[in-house]
Order: C-alpha cells, then structure tokens, then sequence
C-alpha cells in the first residue's frame, strides 16, 4: 500500500473520530433531589366501580377524572423541573 493511501486512511479514521466524539455530552445531567412532597407522591389507586346504577358510574367517573388531572399535573411539574435544556 502507498504511503499516500495510509496516511489518507489515517487522515479519514481521525476525522471520523473527532466527528464523533464532538456529538457526544461532556456533562452528565444532575437529577434535582429537592423536588417538593407533593411533587414525588405516587398516584393515589382508581376505585373500582362496584354499582350498577347510573349515579354510581357518574361518581366514579368524576373521582377517576379527578384523581388522574391530579396526577398528570404532578407528573408534567416533575418533567419540567427536572428537563435538561
């Protein structure tokens, strides 16, 4: 092989490799420990519905919708505090 073509693959190898590592993150992303209580609850356990009347489904379906708009707020603060920009 010629000397050209050696240091011409050496050059490509190099380039290649500094291409590479320039995409990668020099700085491992910190994990914010100090969330509030309330922020790190789990979500709370959906009731079963247990009647068969018309008043009972529509209780469970507001505790059901209540119990998960709680939770998806929680759970979207918790993203945004600890989101990497």
């Amino acid at each position: 092989m010629s000397k050209w073509k050696k240091l011409l693959i050496a050059s490509f190898t190099v380039t290649s490799v500094l291409m590479m590592t320039g995409c990668q993150r020099l700085t491992a992303p910190q994990v914010t420990s100090n969330l509030p209580s309330d922020l790190i609850q789990p979500c709370p356990d959906l009731r079963l519905l247990t009647g068969t009347t018309g008043k009972d489904a529509t209780l469970w379906m507001i505790d059901t919708a209540n119990k998960y708009t709680d939770c998806k707020a929680r759970h979207s603060a918790i993203v945004d505090a600890i989101k990497v920009d």
